[in-house]
């Protein structure tokens, strides 16, 4: 006899579980959203939130052109226009919109871009404010590097402004640094990393599919228990409050223009750009072209340890030749070789990859200090997960709800009608 109280997505099971939903780029199924490891539902809500903001830039091209035309000192005689949506570009986390000057010099820049955070990936609703962080930390490294670094090709920034706050103009005439509003900045390492450890804790707590079971939770919770614990051993007290060197945080190959003979003539995408401890700084973990929790010991390990040596060959080369010329140097050869020695590569690199710590924390940094076997493994987690925070079974159960109820409002988004997820055309 048939059960008239079945739940929609129940009835509907074989249908929600083939069909797949838009993302911002590509498609994904019922079935692929519930192992993955990221939150689809917030992901299928970027395409109409994409659709929303592109509406509202459309509809506020006057304003555009008009903070053009302040930020470029335009006369009467010179306008300005905003070029046509198919020429927007997004990006990861913003949107590039074209604007064509008229009336310009020879000389003058007949089209320039101005660039606007993407609300919905920088978490502006969820915490007011971070577009104007990522904002001031991108005006910062463009500064820094046009005065510490002026070889460095770089854009020309005509100025930048914040959502509830003044506009910059002129940057090169006036003491922007002076200017710029900061929260937080920290005077030692430690309490950074100490922080970074915090976001993981955060992820754990906050995101409703973290934790897939029991065992699962007892993992991932002993691990940053043991990272904290560890911390001393991969971090060095004569460094605690300095030097800090800024660094490229999302320097990857789509990030790097060369020429025909692969030199690096350009960077882009300075946004995530900040200064970190100077043991945090390592050669990039894709020389071999594989993220780094999937530097597996074996051929892998073996491959990127190789060129590993040659990157730091090069780089002490490097540091040789600039010390010549700048005079003393600070050593980070000496730092990144002992780094990677001690196995600190592995360990700030867990620190700084969220959804790859648990991986990297088995492959690299447990087996530095103990051995075990995989029965050996469930018993340490079992043992360590209590100590992450006190009732951890309470916490676990709150987890599981929390990702019984995500499921049900994935099933039940495979099993509603989507709305149009593309930008509006150009009228």
């Amino acid at each position: 006899m048939a059960d008239n109280n079945l739940h929609p997505a129940e009835t509907t099971q074989p249908f929600s579980m083939q069909r797949e939903l838009p993302l911002l780029h590509g498609q994904i199924s019922l079935s692929t959203a519930l192992v993955d490891d990221d939150n689809v539902l917030q992901e299928l809500s970027y395409p109409d939130q994409r659709f929303e903001f592109y509406v509202y830039l459309y509809q506020s091209r006057a304003v555009i052109e008009s903070i053009v035309s302040y930020h470029m000192n335009l006369n009467k005689k010179q306008t300005c226009h905003v070029g046509e949506v198919k020429e927007w570009m997004t990006g990861s986390f913003n949107v590039c919109i074209l604007v064509d000057i008229d009336g310009q010099d020879d000389n003058a820049p007949k089209r320039v871009l101005i660039r606007f955070p993407l609300p919905y990936k920088v978490g502006e609703i969820q915490h007011p404010g971070n577009a104007d962080e990522k904002l001031r930390c991108e005006a910062a490294t463009f500064i820094w590097i046009r005065q510490n670094c002026p070889s460095i090709p770089m854009p020309r920034l005509w100025g930048f402004a914040f959502a509830q706050g003044p506009c910059f103009t002129a940057i090169q005439q006036t003491p922007v640094f002076s200017r710029l509003q900061w929260d937080l900045t920290y005077s030692t390492s430690d309490s950074y990393f100490m922080d970074m450890l915090s976001y993981h804790d955060s992820r754990l707590r906050h995101a409703p599919n973290s934790i897939r079971d029991k065992a699962d939770g007892e993992a991932q919770l002993s691990t940053l228990t043991i990272m904290r614990a560890l911390l001393p051993h991969f971090s060095h007290r004569d460094y605690r409050r300095g030097p800090f060197i800024m660094t490229l945080t999302d320097l990857h190959q789509s990030n790097l223009f060369v020429d025909s003979d692969w030199n690096i003539k350009s960077l882009v995408d300075l946004e995530w750009t900040c200064s970190l401890p100077v043991e945090m700084l390592h050669p990039p973990y894709w020389l071999t072209s594989r993220g780094v929790d999937q530097l597996y010991k074996g051929g892998h390990l073996d491959a990127f340890s190789e060129i590993h040596a040659e990157f730091m060959n090069v780089f002490e080369e490097e540091e040789q030749a600039r010390s010549r010329v700048w005079g003393k140097a600070i050593g980070l050869t000496s730092i990144m070789r002992k780094g990677w020695e001690m196995g600190n590569f592995w360990y700030f690199h867990a620190l700084e990859t969220p959804k790859g710590l648990y991986n990297i924390f088995l492959e690299h940094i447990q087996p530095r200090f103990s051995k075990l076997d995989d029965a050996g493994m469930v018993e340490f987690e079992r043992t360590i997960s209590p100590y992450w925070a006190p009732d951890i079974q309470k916490f676990l159960d709150d987890k599981m709800k929390d990702k019984e109820i995500y499921e049900g409002h994935l099933r039940a988004a495979f099993t509603r009608r989507t709305i149009n997820s593309g930008p509006p055309a150009a009228s």
